[in-house]
């Protein structure tokens, strides 16, 4: 899940996670990861974090990341959300929402099985 505080379409999202903490809940070896976009604004952050109870890793990226993850994995608006797996390999670059339906816990528990 690439976000950052500023975006309201990111936040909206976070309100859609229910399913896919449960498939986090009952596979070991998947993790939500999410990287926010932010620069600075560690507070605002944090919060955001807590208020949404948002369970996984998270990370902030630094400048130099962000325009490698803009040129190289076209991550060039937000919210995004990727499928990796545990290889490192890049499943789906533009995975779907959480919130359209079915469709991103559907893939995900196909990938998992």
């Amino acid at each position: 899940d690439f976000w950052a505080t500023w975006c309201r379409p990111c936040i909206a999202e976070f309100n859609e996670y229910d399913e896919i903490y449960q498939l986090q809940e009952s596979h070991d070896d998947f993790v939500i990861l999410f990287v926010s976009l932010d620069k600075g604004k560690k507070e605002t952050w944090s919060k955001l974090i807590e208020k949404y109870q948002l369970e996984g890793v998270h990370f902030q990226v630094s400048y130099p990341l962000h325009v490698y993850l803009y040129e190289e994995w076209g991550v060039k608006s937000i919210p995004r959300y990727m499928i990796i797996d545990r290889d490192g390999t890049l499943r789906d670059k533009d995975a779907a929402r959480p919130s359209y339906g079915n469709q991103l816990y559907n893939k995900l528990s196909r990938l998992l099985k």
